[in-house]
């Protein structure tokens, strides 16, 4: 058996993250086969005359309420949807973090992972630096890093940390809340003296030693996919074959997504990721197609993009008055979209919860290291392949 998986995004602006204009990046997913979702758009969208579904043209033209009914009628089997929403000015804290703080901590022989220290970090670092600097101060360390990651050169490096070492440097007339800056920072600076520009020098060199043109750090559209693959992975014992709209950035790392969730992965791979019911891991088939002549495309670019327009909706201070946005909170609800940004009430049990324990942060380096091995011996050629009669 095989399980059809469709998968489109809203709102992706590559690497910048900085974006104004849009400050949100969705994912989503929908489990139904391509003749289910011709029944779907038989149903609800017969009467748009348009040859392709897309969620932009839809609302240019007033199709309001011919998507709120599909997605009502969707939203009674969430089963069957699966959202990432990314919030991408929190999601460059949380990069600062994952980048930066925890590995020079790591230097240092402190997981910052465990019980989920990192998470914490992160939304203080997002929601109280600049409380203590002023939203400029927090608004340039972001564009900043940034540039950094997008460049990955000795410059953009040198604008990054300089500011936090000389006269630029917040200087703040309470001393407790002087106090608190410096935490935060001194973490963040412990990555130059620590790590040094050897760890932005390198990440070209070691994508590219994994078959990958480029480096790019801050990728959201990537780790999203694999967040939301991994979740349907739980769920489904079938093979499964994912549809995606084609893009440049995911035929530049196709081949290591194929490891990733490679169909027949080895013994060693296989018991780190097993889940309770020992059903085969991986993805059989992983496909960029045309949108235009896939129904499952456009209603997952549907769901997508309305997905997106909640979201803006929920930043912009949930106005009662937008009648389309606050249907689509009723959907939602149902649909419980991942978020990347803490949900409330935020408490130290709530980020240790979602953090690691000693052995899970073990694993999962284990992990990460058998994987980097497996496709490299994929990459010059080995054609692995084990059967699940073999690993009984």
């Amino acid at each position: 058996m095989t399980t059809t998986i469709f998968m489109d995004e809203s709102g992706y602006t590559r690497e910048n993250l900085m974006n104004i204009d849009q400050p949100f990046f969705t994912l989503a997913t929908l489990h139904c086969s391509e003749q289910e979702c011709q029944d779907y758009v038989a149903k609800f969208f017969s009467k748009v005359k348009m040859p392709e579904l897309k969620y932009s043209k839809l609302m240019q033209n007033g199709h309001h309420q011919v998507i709120l009914t599909f997605l009502t009628e969707l939203a009674e089997t969430p089963e069957l949807v699966k959202i990432f929403v990314c919030q991408k000015r929190y999601e460059l804290a949380k990069r600062i973090v994952q980048i930066l703080v925890v590995p020079a901590a790591k230097k240092e022989s402190i997981d910052l992972r465990i019980k989920g220290q990192d998470l914490a970090f992160t939304h203080d670092l997002y929601n109280y630096v600049p409380t203590l600097t002023g939203k400029d101060f927090f608004d340039d360390l972001l564009r900043r890093f940034q540039n950094m990651m997008i460049r990955l050169d000795r410059e953009s490096y040198d604008q990054f940390f300089d500011p936090l070492f000389d006269r630029r440097y917040p200087k703040l007339d309470d001393t407790k809340n002087q106090r608190m800056l410096d935490f935060y920072l001194d973490r963040i600076k412990s990555a130059h003296t620590t790590l040094g520009y050897s760890f932005i020098g390198q990440r070209d060199t070691v994508v590219q030693s994994l078959g990958i043109p480029h480096s790019r750090p801050l990728d959201v559209a990537f780790p999203g996919a694999m967040l939301l693959m991994q979740q349907w992975r739980k769920e489904i014992t079938d093979s499964i074959d994912l549809i995606h709209d084609k893009s440049s950035r995911m035929a530049e790392v196709m081949h290591f997504w194929n490891t990733i969730f490679h169909h027949h992965p080895p013994p060693a791979i296989r018991q780190l990721v097993a889940n309770d019911r020992g059903s085969a891991l991986g993805i059989a088939r992983t496909s960029g197609q045309d949108s235009k002549v896939w129904r499952g495309i456009q209603l997952t670019d549907t769901l997508a993009g309305a997905t997106r327009s909640w979201a803006n909706w929920l930043l912009a201070g949930r106005k009662s008055e937008d009648w389309y946005e606050s249907r689509l909170d009723t959907i939602m609800t149902k649909l419980q979209p991942i978020p990347n940004w803490p949900v409330p009430p935020l408490t130290a049990d709530y980020f240790e919860k979602n953090g690691l324990t000693e052995e899970e942060a073990r694993l999962q380096d284990e992990l990460a290291d058998k994987l980097t091995i497996f496709h490299r011996i994929r990459a010059i050629g080995y054609s692995y392949q084990i059967f699940p009669e073999e690993t009984e």
